[in-house]
């Protein structure tokens, strides 16, 4: 077993870091994700409508629709908690 892992070891640690890279990522896409959810939530609760969030956000108007359609099952109080895991749910997170 040791022979095989000194053998193998440069493609294990090349897949090791490829793992760790895109662990980060996905990290650190879900908390932007996290932080705009939580922006536009509190956009709603003053009664913005999508276009103008997605304006004040500069952010596409696609990716505000989909987030505001998670809101929309957590009206009116827009737990952001909620309604990220709903977003991440639609996305596929």
């Amino acid at each position: 077993m040791r022979a095989i892992q000194v053998l193998f070891a440069p493609e294990i640690e090349a897949a090791e870091k490829r793992g760790e890279e895109r662990g980060e990522k996905w990290g650190e896409r879900r908390g932007q994700n996290s932080k705009l959810v939580s922006l536009v939530c509190r956009k709603l609760r003053k009664g913005k409508e999508e276009e103008v969030i997605a304006e004040e956000l500069e952010e596409d108007l696609g990716v505000i629709k989909v987030i505001c359609q998670a809101a929309r099952l957590f009206a009116p109080e827009y737990e952001e908690e909620k309604v990220f895991g709903e977003f991440s749910r639609i996305q596929g997170d």
